[in-house]
């Protein structure tokens, strides 16, 4: 292979094996010209031993490629594994046009470099358009600055919390339980909540609740429950 240090798993058949090996090849030749990738130059990054045949993003794994040159390797690598589903999905994202109003077209290599071209250009765009918010000021701040340990883990915490179901997340609580909250912080809350009142109105025969400052609706009646 390109470097001792990764091997692929044998193909399942002889033609299979013979799309590994042109695949092998290919990327030995792109290694070789040693690129260095420049912002805005259109080169990808691609890994010689991919993430679903556990891959990883290493030096030594990885191969820049311009987005050609990408489309061919992941179909020669879905020729050569082609019973690997996510292999599979990569090759047929890169040659086929999505959509619902149009059918399902074959792209060649070049067809596909003017799709994700313009595609490029149309979030570019978007983007410039976009107003600034404080997500965009944060992470502006943050560029550059490595994170520590602790807030690396509190990111995997957050996103782990995400796909917890809702009744797991009220099991678990909020972040700040436990926390003793400052003189000020209670006060505003205090204020927060004795503002609000009461409303209620009866629906398919059941009667619902909110509390709120103002009622939603002039469906919603003063009170908790009606007299």
């Amino acid at each position: 292979m390109t470097d001792p240090g990764i091997s692929l798993p044998r193909a399942p058949g002889p033609r299979n094996q013979h799309y590994l090996k042109r695949y092998e090849r290919f990327c030995k030749s792109l290694q070789n010209l040693s690129r260095i990738k420049v912002s805005g130059d259109g080169l990808e990054k691609h890994r010689i031993l991919p993430g679903c045949l556990s891959g990883e993003y290493v030096e030594q794994n990885i191969v820049l490629m311009t987005r050609r040159e990408h489309t061919i390797a992941h179909v020669l690598l879905s020729k050569a594994f082609p019973e690997n589903f996510q292999l599979g999905h990569c090759a047929y994202t890169m040659t086929h046009s999505g959509g619902l109003k149009l059918p399902s077209k074959y792209l060649n290599s070049l067809e596909y470099f003017q799709k994700c071209q313009h595609k490029s250009m149309l979030i570019s765009e978007s983007n410039r358009k976009r107003q600034v918010t404080w997500g965009d000021k944060i992470s502006k701040a943050l560029l550059g600055k490595k994170k520590t340990k602790e807030h690396a883990n509190n990111i995997k915490l957050a996103n782990a919390r995400r796909e917890l179901t809702p009744e797991l997340r009220s099991k678990l609580g909020s972040g700040n339980r436990g926390k003793v909250q400052s003189t000020k912080s209670n006060e505003k809350r205090s204020r927060t909540v004795s503002s609000q009142k009461w409303w209620h109105k009866v629906e398919n025969g059941e009667v619902l609740t909110i509390r709120s400052q103002t009622p939603p609706d002039s469906t919603w009646l003063r009170g908790r429950k009606p007299r």
